[in-house]
């Protein structure tokens, strides 16, 4: 049997909160209609479809408002906005503004608010060049770039459209989707109860502890879970930062364990890149290795990372009695939920997900880099 080792390999799980990670962006929402869609460069759309369905995020410290009336982002709940990201250092950048209030001229409403968010580009000149010309509508003037990369807004000028809840509904839209969506959304009530915000972490909302006998001396559920630490990576080691983490203990002797594993296939297939799964044994290698053969199966059998670790170390950290044993963590390394791996379910991880996303949205600490902060 061929295995896939990388040996002596220990990591530690890193706690970065952030608003949106480096690589590729994963989409969250439906797909829109491409008859509405702006051409866009396949690495902007992609960035853009990460942040639809999530809250709009809390206005960084560093934007200096431009507007004639207070404007907070809890002043634009109960509106349908309308951001444009914009620079007056280009000619197109330059044009965009006015090419928002053109597209959206037959829609009137005192619901309707259009934003200007000016990205870095040019953001030291900015407030001279609005001294001096009117764009239409109040702006932020992005200066670090952490507001426009929470909102994947980079070098080429893109509209995002905010409901009455403070949601990301639309990103990326022609003037056709814009005004369409824009009536859609105008025609919605508004219900305080739905409100979603950028507010503190602590309000964000986890689903409820699990409260069945877990089999573990520690119950971790609202406190920091275990480092994930391996001794062996038998398939690849995944990328675990800024993540939602599945960790679950067991051994191939394991009959329960062993009848885990289709489920958990589909979870981390259903999941993909939003939720890193891990499947860590204390077994020795080689019992693990006999284990495979005897109970017929392979690595490719797995649709998620597994580990061998005979130290124990996150087993003991947790004080697993009885496997299977899972812990679900958040990604600043918080277990959410613990317990036996058939009780999770798609329902549980996403509202567990969708919290993790509100939370770091919101939390107003250090954010991640992303194409501004990193360039």
């Amino acid at each position: 049997m061929q295995m896939h080792r990388h040996a002596l390999s220990t990591l530690a799980l890193t706690l970065t909160v952030g608003v949106a990670g480096l690589g590729t962006p994963q989409a969250n929402a439906e797909p829109t209609p491409r008859k509405w869609q702006a051409p866009l460069n396949e690495e902007d759309r992609n960035f853009l479809a990460a942040v639809v369905d999530e809250p709009l995020p809390a206005f960084s410290k560093d934007l200096k408002i431009v507007s004639k009336e207070p404007l907070t982002r809890e002043s634009l709940l109960g509106k349908v906005v309308v951001l444009q990201s914009w620079s007056s250092a280009t000619a197109a950048g330059r044009r965009a503004p006015a090419v928002l209030v053109h597209d959206l001229r037959k829609v009137e409403s005192e619901d309707l608010l259009l934003l200007g968010l000016h990205t870095p580009d040019g953001a030291p000149n900015a407030s001279d060049y609005l001294e001096s010309n009117d764009v239409g509508m109040p702006v932020l003037i992005d200066m670090t770039g952490e507001f426009s990369d929470a909102l994947g807004a980079y070098l080429r000028p893109v509209n995002l459209v905010v409901d009455k809840h403070g949601k990301i509904r639309y990103a990326g839209l022609n003037s056709r989707g814009l005004e369409s969506v824009v009536k859609e959304l105008l025609e919605e009530e508004y219900d305080e109860a739905k409100v979603v915000g950028a507010g503190p972490a602590g309000k964000v909302k986890y689903p409820a502890h699990n409260g069945a006998k877990l089999y573990a001396k520690n119950n971790l559920q609202g406190k920091k879970g275990p480092r994930v630490q391996a001794e062996y990576w038998m398939t690849d080691q995944p990328e675990m930062s800024d993540k939602v983490m599945v960790v679950e203990f067991w051994a191939t002797w394991c009959p329960p364990c062993r009848a885990s594993i289709p489920h958990l296939n589909e979870l981390a297939a259903h999941f993909g890149e939003q939720i890193a799964f891990v499947g860590i044994t204390s077994e020795k290698l080689a019992d693990f290795e006999e284990g495979l053969e005897k109970h017929k199966l392979e690595l490719s059998t797995f649709k998620y990372a597994v580990a061998v670790d005979p130290q124990g170390r996150s087993s003991s950290f947790v004080g697993v009695q009885g496997i299977p044993h899972t812990v679900v963590m958040s990604s600043d390394g918080v277990v959410r939920w613990q317990g036996m791996p058939h009780n999770l379910s798609e329902e549980l991880l996403e509202s567990i997900v969708q919290a993790d996303k509100a939370q770091r949205l919101g939390s107003g600490k250090k954010r991640s880099p992303g194409r501004w902060l990193k360039s």
